[in-house]
């Protein structure tokens, strides 16, 4: 007799596996535009908070130094971000998203809202607010 997995686990498995098959999708619509997830992360954080170093964006999405640098090379041959030296510290890249960015950004984030939107209807507004608190909650219990 197979022996039931704790709630805990469960949970954890359902999670995961709803995030891969969401990701699998994102990553396809991301594909048709050439970019990945950091791209995307890296675009969001610099219109959501400005032009910022190389060192303050990489921790916040989660890239090392060294891959932050190559993601910003490959987004600046794209003309999506430019670089320059930081006016406070010259020792330091400073990233800026450009007008073609933020474009290319908006056009992304309405295909992206398009994919998920129907997803998320499955659940009445409701249930969508329970969700959200819940995970938020764990997210938070996680740190």
């Amino acid at each position: 007799m197979k022996a039931k997995e704790p709630e805990a686990l469960l949970t954890r498995n359902l999670i995961a596996e709803t995030e891969s098959l969401l990701a699998a999708q994102e990553r396809a619509l991301l594909a048709d535009h050439q970019l990945c997830a950091s791209d995307l992360a890296i675009l969001n954080r610099l219109e959501k908070k400005g032009p910022r170093s190389v060192n303050q964006i990489a921790p916040k999405v989660g890239l090392t130094s060294g891959s932050m640098t190559t993601a910003v090379q490959r987004l600046k041959r794209r003309h999506l971000v430019t670089t320059g030296k930081d006016p406070k510290d010259a020792r330091k890249v400073r990233v800026e998203i450009t007008s073609e960015g933020q474009a290319a950004l908006k056009k992304l984030t309405a295909e992206r809202a398009a994919l998920f939107t129907p997803l998320m209807a499955s659940l009445n507004p409701r249930e969508s607010k329970v969700l959200v608190a819940l995970l938020k909650k764990i997210r938070k219990a996680s740190r």
